[in-house]
């Protein structure tokens, strides 16, 4: 442990210096034995000061939670010999919370027994977060001389944002060919109903609709809609994060996308993942529980990062996106070369829904007329982009986070209806 002097050190040293000096120079004795007292317990002060050895283990009950949940931190203390004060301090990272009392202690530590401080804290935002930086501060006789050290014990912690359950979502235009909830434009094997035809060599019997049969004298079978499942492709912009912390742009991307995964996953569709941003990284399409897991462990190392390089959807592997798949993109509508991207997934015949997470409302302008002016316009240049790809045939809805989610994605099938792909 590194040692130094405390300012009671210094205070008496200048002390008791200043009364010895005074004392020669003036020749008063009694100077002389204020001050005596005062060298002598500094002198044994720091003779007798020894630094405590003391060894640390951190313990967390949990290394992966939910936002909001409650987790314990303990610190455990053990020493060969006492330490009748040993101040200790916990450091959180930026994502928890201390629930009740303090980040630091004083306490005492008995020998060959663990003294073990229990610290509740709460997860405040998604992410990976490295929880474990303990201080510790010792002192010597009297509080002359104190010993300080840092341990460096963190653990990782991955905390899980807060899902939201959806009841519907946006309907994929294009189907896939495995079995699912969404009926096919094309006839087949199925259970709804499509139209009637008249009988054609190869057709089974149990489809002759014998009610049509009889009145036109002229066997005719019935269509079904078969049901299919779709894929669907989740498009991260993570160029820029704008807003508070916790209800920012990126935050309600992360949010949004856990949700929409779990909503089409739940109904056996193929979800796949797009973080564009200052890295490209992706998911491949799949379904079940476990793609879940994958889209929301994938989603914990999306952040926010400033790149000056120009991108493009070129440089992703081929078949990494589906050729059937319903594209809905979280993006601020801030970097251009987003825009871009999703422009460009749009005119290579992909059904492309934006969900626009800049919180404009959490934005307030500048008293100055000035930038009043500056802030309406900025306000009416994003909804000129906004109407801009509504007429190009990408539907744009906003969600601010004040709302859930599936208040803003009710929208969408009617801005989706009517589109040829």
């Amino acid at each position: 442990m590194t040692p130094a002097v405390t300012p009671k050190f210094t205070a008496w040293l200048t002390l008791a210096s200043t009364a010895l000096f005074a004392g020669l120079v003036l020749g008063r004795p009694e100077l002389v034995a204020i001050a005596a007292p005062l060298l002598v317990v500094l002198l044994v002060g720091t003779r007798l000061s020894e630094p405590p050895e003391v060894s640390v283990t951190l313990g967390v009950d949990k290394t992966r939670c939910i936002e909001g949940d409650a987790l314990e931190v303990s610190i455990s203390l053990e020493s060969q010999r006492a330490v009748d004060e040993l101040e200790v301090g916990l450091v959180l990272p930026f994502g928890f919370q201390l629930m009740t009392g303090g980040l630091r202690w004083l306490v005492p530590v008995v020998p060959e027994e663990p003294t073990v401080i229990r610290v509740p804290v709460r997860a405040t935002r998604w992410g990976v977060h490295k929880i474990g930086l303990v201080a510790l501060r010792g002192f010597g006789p009297y509080r002359l001389v104190q010993y300080e050290r840092a341990h460096d014990l963190r653990q990782a912690i991955r905390a899980y944002p807060a899902m939201e359950f959806i009841r519907t979502g946006p309907v994929p235009p294009r189907t896939q060919v495995f079995a699912g909830p969404y009926l096919s434009r094309n006839a087949g094997e199925g259970i709804e109903f499509a139209d009637v035809r008249r009988f054609a060599p190869g057709d089974l019997v149990r489809r002759v609709n014998w009610g049509i049969t009889s009145r036109r004298n002229e066997l005719h079978v019935n269509l079904f809609t078969p049901e299919r499942n779709a894929d669907i492709l989740l498009f991260i912009d993570s160029f820029s994060d704008v807003g508070p912390c916790g209800a920012s742009s990126l935050d309600l991307s992360i949010r949004g996308a856990a949700d929409v995964a779990r909503h089409y996953l739940a109904h056996r569709d193929r979800v796949g993942l797009v973080n564009f941003g200052g890295t490209l990284n992706w998911l491949t399409a799949s379904m079940g529980r476990g793609q879940l897991y994958r889209i929301v462990e994938h989603l914990l190392d999306v952040q926010a990062g400033l790149s000056w390089a120009w991108r493009d959807l070129d440089v992703l592997p081929r078949k990494t996106i589906s050729p059937l798949a319903l594209v809905v993109a979280f993006s601020p509508l801030i970097d251009e070369r987003a825009v871009g991207a999703m422009t460009d997934l749009h005119a290579r015949r992909f059904p492309v829904v934006i969900i626009d997470t800049l919180p404009e409302s959490a934005i307030e302008p500048a008293p100055s007329f000035e930038k009043q002016v500056a802030y309406r316009a900025w306000k009416l240049k994003r909804a000129a982009l906004r109407f801009d790809l509504a007429a190009s045939g990408i539907p744009v809805v906003q969600w601010s986070g004040d709302s859930p989610l599936e208040a803003a994605l009710v929208t969408v099938p009617r801005l989706l209806r009517g589109l040829v792909y």
